[in-house]
């Protein structure tokens, strides 16, 4: 073979080799997230599934305009609702907003963060069927996202459908945040080998990747914060003054709401603005963050937080 051919065959090669290369650098691929444009990064749909332990499948994705009517039957039963902070039921006008206003536009910009409806695993035969939503949105401060979560109960269900109360659907879907999308989010908002525009996108939560997650929870509502706590949430130290501890509860003999009762009571013993955080010894002989809510002046927040691996 001549020495022009050689010439010419390498330089054939390299560009080939070349543009595989070039376009190696732009595949995507996640377990949670597609675009409908990745290279405009648009359109952002997530997707997560589970079972909870005792055997309920799930899955969960992005609201929808469609989810609308449910969300709202959702939002104005009063028993669901009174095991958040607030405990008040909220309308259509309020899930409108939610859906229209933030939530959609965020997926449509190619953001992560949003409202997530779950649907209960059924047979092939039919559609999943909604039984709440789960929330990982923007949080107050750099690199934080706040998870909240509601659940359908017996009343949600005119037609006989079994509850899903009880059944670790919640518990399931928080793990599924903090261990599979949380850890997914702050990859794709880090990593040098990720294309920047999506990393840019990804770098959504006050201008900053992803690194920690906020909750807050009713005391009278242990379901909630216990699913918080099995995941590896704790105490939460942000905007705590003082790490001593107000109260001890440990081995009373209290119902929750007449725990969160007494919580009530510790605030305006200590003359404690409402709104302070502060830190108490619960029921079962751990530190919980606590704080009179602000509107509601009978109810109180617990305030939980968790730290994904490898961040400060």
């Amino acid at each position: 073979m001549s020495y022009i051919k050689k010439i010419f065959l390498f330089s054939a090669f390299f560009i080939i080799n070349l543009k595989v290369t070039h376009a190696s650098t732009h595949e995507f691929f996640s377990p949670c997230f597609t675009f409908d444009d990745t290279e405009n990064v648009t359109g952002c749909h997530v997707t997560l599934s589970g079972r909870s332990h005792k055997g309920l499948g799930w899955t969960a994705r992005e609201v929808q305009k469609n989810d609308i009517d449910f969300l709202t039957q959702l939002y104005k039963n009063q028993t669901v609702m009174s095991g958040f902070a607030g405990g008040e039921t909220r309308d259509r006008a309020y899930v409108e907003r939610r859906v229209n206003d933030s939530w959609i536009p965020r997926f449509k910009n190619g953001n992560p963060h949003g409202g997530l409806t779950l649907l209960k695993e059924t047979d092939r035969s039919s559609e999943p069927q909604r039984i709440g939503y789960l929330v990982a949105g923007g949080g107050e401060g750099r690199g934080v996202s706040e998870v909240a979560y509601a659940l359908c109960e017996d009343s949600c269900f005119p037609d006989g459908t079994p509850g899903i109360w009880g059944q670790g659907v919640i518990s399931s879907a928080v793990g599924a945040i903090v261990q599979e999308w949380g850890p997914e989010v702050r990859r794709l908002g880090t990593d040098i080998n990720i294309p920047a525009a999506i990393q840019a996108k990804f770098q959504c939560f006050s201008g900053a990747a992803l690194e920690r997650f906020d909750a807050t929870a009713s005391p009278s509502n242990p379901g909630s914060w216990k699913a918080l706590k099995k995941n590896g949430f704790c105490a939460a130290s942000f905007k705590v003054e003082d790490d001593e501890t107000v109260a001890d509860f440990d081995g009373k003999e209290l119902t929750f709401k007449d725990w969160e009762s007494d919580l009530i009571t510790v605030t305006r013993e200590y003359c404690l603005p409402i709104g302070k955080r502060f830190k108490v010894v619960g029921l079962d002989g751990d530190i919980y963050t606590v704080s009179q809510h602000p509107r509601f002046k009978e109810r109180m927040k617990l305030h939980f937080e968790y730290q994904l691996p490898g961040t400060k």
